[in-house]
């Protein structure tokens, strides 16, 4: 956990364990955002809180129900459910929209963005402008099977408003991203969010020398909550666990000497050079934000390992001896191999 004297955060009764991470890095990656500093009070006194169970009312107008494929801008306020839900691109809340989300309901995400838009044109993500509100619903992935990382996740934009009671968030990148905005989230378990990984870098081309080969990407991070900006979430209850970065891209062998000017061989290419793992953190909390976090169990938050570095390449055999006895020509040398990628920082709650 990092700290710095900044803003204040009230953290009460909150339980960490099970962080893992290969090496140490620069600091957690954040999603577009820049990392922020601010301060973690020591005090534990719940009774500064006045904690309170999560309670609701469900709606009984059930305006979309189960069955329904939907995507893209949300004209007008509405309940979803019952049933299973499922959703095929991105879904923007509006600027004075409530949308409602009724107990009983599983609102299951594509593995694709139809709309190919948002952060990752590759994942459906929610952009919520007006007002989202989440009694007990399953926010899941549709993937046979699934995996962390096959949607992205919530993101309330400044100025928006919400909560989540009682409701599970799973198999995305970011659980909830909150940016000037403070929503609440009670009763919740947000798992199984995974870090995109990195690509791995190409194999170099045969030649004289052999090409070196390409740079693996760097994995990306993962968060169970990521809070920025001038927000206050109130977070209480819930449990947030299985929180990992994405693996860092291996590296391209180099390419194999061929070619090589009579009667030497030709070189090999160097290997590339592996990406850094993502960084993970159960909760973030950046520079301005000063969430009220309480009564919550941060677990099994997993850094992704550096990528391998690649193989040199191998150096091509030198030419005969054109008579007996006399030496023949020098084989090329093998390329060194890449560098490993550093490991990405895990971290319970980033401060």
């Amino acid at each position: 956990m990092n700290a710095k004297l900044s803003n204040t955060i009230r953290i009460a009764a909150v339980v960490i364990f099970a962080l893992t991470w290969s090496s140490p890095s620069p600091g957690l990656a954040a999603p577009g955002e820049p990392l922020g500093e601010s301060n973690l009070s020591s005090s534990l006194d719940l009774s500064t809180f006045n904690l309170q169970p999560a309670t609701y009312l469900p709606s009984t107008d059930s305006l979309l129900p189960g069955g329904s494929t939907i995507s893209g801008t949300l004209g007008t306020s509405d309940t979803w459910g019952t049933g299973t839900i499922t959703v095929t691109g991105d879904i923007t809340i509006p600027v004075g929209v409530v949308i409602t989300i009724n107990s009983g309901t599983t609102v299951q995400m594509a593995t694709s963005d139809g709309l190919h838009s948002g952060v990752d044109p590759n994942r459906v993500e929610w952009h919520v402008y007006g007002q989202l509100h989440v009694d007990g619903a399953i926010f899941t992935s549709n993937g046979a099977p699934q995996n962390g990382g096959d949607w992205y996740g919530i993101r309330f934009r400044p100025g928006s408003d919400g909560y989540f009671y009682d409701a599970i968030l799973e198999y995305g990148v970011v659980g909830v991203s909150i940016n000037t905005a403070s929503p609440t989230l009670a009763g919740d378990t947000i798992r199984y969010m995974h870090g995109v990984n990195g690509q791995n870098g190409a194999n170099g081309a045969s030649g004289n020398p052999g090409a070196s080969g390409g740079n693996g990407s760097a994995g990306g991070a993962a968060y169970g909550v990521y809070i920025t900006g001038a927000s206050e979430p109130f977070i209480q209850f819930s449990d947030v666990y299985s929180i990992t970065g994405g693996l860092g891209g291996n590296g391209g062998d180099g390419g194999s000497g061929v070619g090589g000017s009579y009667p030497l061989g030709a070189s090999g290419g160097a290997g590339g050079n592996g990406g850094a793992g993502g960084s993970a953190a159960g909760i973030f909390s950046g520079s301005n934000a000063a969430p009220i976090i309480a009564a919550t169990t941060i677990m099994t938050v997993t850094a992704g390992a550096g990528g391998a570095g690649g193989l040199g390449g191998v150096g091509e055999n030198g030419s005969n001896a054109v008579v007996a006895g006399a030496p023949g020509g020098a084989g090329g040398n093998g390329g060194p191999g890449g560098n490993g990628g550093a490991g990405g920082e895990a971290e319970g709650i980033y401060i």
